[in-house]
């Protein structure tokens, strides 16, 4: 009698070949995420968005389907420009100047994703001098000659804060140059600048938190904010979504993560080249959602630059068209 034994084995293996084909047909496939490559512009050295900074370097992005890319630039005013041409699609932190510039005259180019503060907490801003001067205080400088970062909006602070003073701008990269070759008695300078005096025994920084405190009673103003081009999120709501979801996450985390591992990134080249002891003592001014903007800080800060001359024009500005609905 012949065996039926090679029959029943070759009958297991095809049924065996037909499940493992059946299912693997079955199986949700996954799918390839499409990677959208997005150039955002950012300044060197500026101490703003750090998390979304780390998020970028990481790869972080990359879980989003994003490529970010960055793009240095020295001055606010080129940022906005290279965003109009299609350059860049937005930016890291960027004084609002230029922004309400644009909305006085009935025109919101930018969804803002994030919003960034002075407020009387954060050392972020600050006067300094040289550690050798008679100047002790920001009272003390009188009429004397004041360096200044060369924007409308800064000046406008630093000659509400030392009236009577000589303000002369100084080069935003190099601010120290003006207080080393003593044109000026003192600088009034934002971070990283803030902690690179206070690291070297030849400045004396004099006064942190100064615009909180001199120019609007201890309260937290805006003063900057991190955004994409309106234009380009509108043809791009999708991946616009993704990347602000992933750039407010990375920012919301950021509560949890160790100071020096957030400021660490100061270390590169690209972004200030710090040293280890400087960047760890570095501070972010204060940030926030924009949905956590109050309208009264808004109007107080633009009540203050019409007043002051900063800002042109009567035309009520539509905060809400300036904070991205994304």
């Amino acid at each position: 009698m012949k065996s039926h034994m090679p029959r029943i084995v070759t009958a297991l293996a095809v049924a065996a070949t037909l499940v493992f084909f059946t299912l693997r047909f079955l199986a949700p496939q996954s799918t390839p995420v499409e990677i959208t490559t997005l150039s955002l512009g950012y300044r060197p050295g500026v101490a703003v968005d750090l998390a979304l900074l780390n998020s970028i370097k990481s790869g972080e992005m990359l879980k989003a389907g994003l490529k970010v890319e960055l793009k240095p630039y020295g001055r606010a005013d080129l940022i906005f420009s290279a965003m109009e041409s299609g350059e860049i699609q937005g930016s890291l932190g960027v004084p609002l100047e230029p922004v309400l510039e644009q909305a006085a005259k009935g025109k919101y180019p930018v969804d803002a994703f994030l919003v960034w503060y002075f407020t009387s907490n954060r050392e972020y801003d600050g006067f300094i001098t040289l550690a050798s001067s008679t100047i002790k205080t920001v009272d003390d400088i009188g009429s004397s000659p004041i360096g200044s970062h060369p924007s409308k909006q800064v000046t406008s602070f630093v000659k509400s804060m030392v009236p009577g003073a000589d303000i002369r701008p100084y080069n935003p990269v190099s601010p120290f140059t003006a207080l080393d070759s003593r044109d000026v008695v003192a600088i009034y300078a934002l971070e990283p600048f803030i902690s690179l005096a206070k690291s070297n025994p030849k400045y004396r920084v004099i006064e942190t938190s100064s615009i909180s405190k001199r120019v609007f009673k201890g309260e937290r103003i805006p003063a900057a904010v991190s955004m994409l081009s309106s234009t380009w999120a509108s043809a791009n709501s999708d991946e616009a979504k993704r990347f602000v979801a992933a750039a407010q996450s990375s920012f919301t985390a950021a509560s949890n993560t160790p100071h020096q591992k957030l400021t660490g990134i100061l270390l590169k080249p690209e972004f200030g080249g710090l040293s280890e002891g400087v960047a760890a003592t570095v501070v972010e001014p204060f940030g926030s959602l924009p949905s956590e903007l109050q309208q009264s800080e808004f109007d107080k800060f633009i009540e203050y630059l019409r007043t002051n001359g900063v800002l042109e024009g009567q035309e009520k500005i539509d905060l809400n068209r300036i904070m991205g609905s994304f």
